[in-house]
């Protein structure tokens, strides 16, 4: 599909909602995969990458993820 203007607003409004709904304060929030990148052909699926600090962190943000944003998926090199 060719790139949409409208991913970037949709990836911030998805964002701030996942930013409202994790109960600690996380590292970092970014907008990740091909439809971050201007002018790319992508399928149409947005990627956000939350980083947290701990693996308590990680269990909390994944139990809220699932409830508020879909099924997140953990990086390879989590082993918790």
């Amino acid at each position: 599909m060719p790139h949409s203007n409208d991913w970037a607003l949709q990836a911030k409004l998805l964002a701030a909602h996942i930013k409202r709904q994790l109960p600690f304060p996380f590292i970092d929030l970014q907008q990740i995969g091909s439809t971050s990148v201007p002018g790319l052909v992508a399928k149409p699926k947005l990627h956000l990458d939350v980083t947290v600090g701990d693996d308590q962190d990680v269990r909390t943000a994944v139990t809220t993820l699932t409830k508020t944003a879909g099924k997140p998926t953990l990086s390879p090199e989590y082993s918790a």
